[in-house]
């Protein structure tokens, strides 16, 4: 086997953004028989717009710059030395139409990581992250409005809280294409509550050694992001605003997870129109246990 082929990316996390992606790979970056990309997200597979290039400086880790050279996107991979799984973790590979058939085109027998949440926390997580870095102004339900409106949209340009979390159509896309043995889908839920037990059934997909990675910092998290979700949902449970989709199971959660006092509400208005969009989607990861 040459050196190019050698070094060919084998591992891909592919999303979705704000479902504990950054915290995996951070994980396998500890792993020894794993070399993650310096880059987390070179979104090389996608399109995906950056106002100005970005110097890749060595040494350094970036959580994302967009590369559209190959042997850029190639040199990312230099220090891989005898590393079995070589990765990287663009979540715009989920959403981006075509992203998926590259990957395949590139590396058939590459291994696809994809991570879930319910996407009414998804797009709020979003929105709180967007608000923090000064790239949102308006209400959530006024962000989530203007999303709507919003044609033609881009990653990079435009604030995608809503069809982010639109996931089926999405991880069809890798079903279609990839072997079933090739793919993993992970509970965000799970990864958080368990995040050693799940991080050991990553290792077994990836077929590698447990028990290199012991401590499981949480990374990229919102300060204020659980609070407020709590919150709302504490508030709209409380007006006995519900829907005879959401499973008994997850109402109980939800009810026993409501610990947080005198915090910013969610607008109502923007939890309901999430509940109505994404009903198909809740019920699509009750199904496949991806959320409880």
């Amino acid at each position: 086997m040459d050196i190019v082929e050698k070094k060919k990316v084998n591992l891909f996390i592919v999303g979705a953004a704000k479902c504990g992606t950054t915290s995996l790979y951070n994980y396998l970056s500890e792993h020894p028989s794993v070399f993650m990309s310096p880059v987390k997200e070179p979104h090389f597979f996608s399109e995906v717009y950056q106002e100005k290039p970005i110097k890749i400086i060595k040494e350094k880790r970036y959580h994302s710059v967009v590369i559209n050279d190959l042997d850029q996107y190639n040199s990312l991979f230099d220090d891989c030395i005898n590393e079995s799984v070589i990765g990287e973790a663009s979540t715009s590979y989920l959403w981006d139409t075509n992203a998926a058939q590259r990957i395949y085109n590139y590396n058939p027998g590459a291994r696809i990581i994809i991570m879930l949440r319910n996407p009414i926390e998804r797009a709020f997580s979003h929105y709180v992250m967007q608000k923090f870095t000064g790239m949102e102004n308006l209400s959530f339900y006024d962000a989530l409005q203007k999303d709507i409106s919003t044609s033609n949209k881009k990653w990079g340009v435009d604030n995608i809280y809503i069809d982010l979390g639109m996931y089926q159509k999405q991880v069809e896309k890798y079903t279609s294409i990839f072997p079933k043995k090739n793919i993993k889908l992970v509970s965000f839920q799970k990864f958080k509550m368990y995040t050693k037990d799940e991080f050991d059934n990553i290792c077994d997909f990836l077929g590698i050694e447990r028990g290199f990675v012991t401590q499981f910092t949480v990374y990229n998290e919102s300060k204020k992001d659980k609070n407020l979700l709590i919150t709302s949902i504490k508030s709209f449970l409380r007006n006995k605003i519900s829907y005879d989709w959401i499973p008994d199971s997850i109402k109980v959660k939800i009810k026993k997870n409501i610990t947080n006092k005198n915090n910013e509400n969610i607008d109502k208005a923007a939890f309901k129109l999430l509940s109505e969009v994404y009903a198909s989607e809740i019920r699509y990861l009750s199904s496949e246990g991806l959320i409880f």
